[in-house]
């Protein structure tokens, strides 16, 4: 129970912080509401305002689209601050179970016109999403013998710590590539893993190094991360890293923490 505690004050207070960050956004939003008009394939939008007891719809041309985006996110925040607020209060109360996402549950609460103009900031395109998924790439051929883990996107890798990070990626829809070819710095490389994130499409890498009880690995795992850092890969913004000794396996729960914190 007082790990459950512990963990639930600190997501207490990120979430606080998150409301308060939407409170600032929708204080600072125009005043009045978002409406929208459609005539065939077309949108247009309006700001309506009430003066004097009257309500009064402004036209918002195309070059002012900026205001109604505006508009349109302070309605989602709104949406959004809610359910969080809504969150917040069985976390301070320590119910037990997983809390949904609460991007997607406001985003569904909204009017469609309204979200139509903020979706792409909000959620990439599905589409790209999967073309990359399902795209053809050269991968690693070497030592085919040793691909002996399966894993639940149907892949086979070359140990269990990768099938774990493999699984969880795949299970919250984040789409990867194992052992894809890449050129950095005109040397050939083939990461475990080329993941896209989905909110913003950045490729990151992932490398998991699993013997580091061997000095000879551990040699060649420094020589391997000073080539990514010589390329410029940063640690924590393009390159994630997780390490295996022979009496640390790696945890589960920890790759879980990691992709929550780079993928959201």
């Amino acid at each position: 129970m007082a790990d459950l505690m512990t963990l639930a004050g600190r997501e207490s207070g990120s979430i606080r912080k998150e409301i308060e960050e939407l409170e600032h956004f929708i204080a600072a939003a125009p005043d009045g509401y978002l409406k929208c008009c459609k005539r065939g394939p077309y949108r247009y939008y309006y700001i309506v305002k009430t003066e004097d007891g009257r309500r009064r719809s402004e036209y918002i041309p195309v070059e002012q689209i900026r205001i109604a985006e505006t508009m349109a996110m302070r309605d989602y925040c709104i949406r959004k601050r809610g359910i969080l607020a809504q969150y917040l209060e069985c976390l301070e109360r320590l119910a037990d179970g997983r809390f949904g996402s609460a991007d997607i549950t406001a985003a569904k609460a909204m009017n469609p016109d309204h979200f139509a103009l903020i979706k792409e900031k909000l959620f990439p395109a599905e589409d790209e999403l999967k073309s990359w998924r399902e795209a053809p790439y050269d991968r690693n051929c070497r030592h085919p013998e040793t691909l002996v883990q399966p894993t639940l996107c149907g892949i086979m890798v070359r140990s269990k710590s990768e099938s774990i990070i493999a699984d969880q990626l795949f299970s919250r829809g984040i789409p990867f590539r194992y052992e894809a070819q890449m050129f950095i710095e005109g040397r050939e490389f083939y990461p475990d893993l080329l993941i896209m994130r989905p909110k913003d499409r950045h490729l990151l890498i992932w490398e998991h190094f699993g013997l580091m009880s061997s000095e000879t690995y551990r040699s060649n795992t420094f020589r391997k991360l000073a080539l990514y850092f010589e390329a410029g890969y940063e640690l924590g913004k393009d390159l994630i890293t997780t390490f295996e000794w022979e009496d640390s396996p790696l945890d589960p729960s920890y790759v879980s923490m990691l992709i929550d914190h780079y993928f959201g």
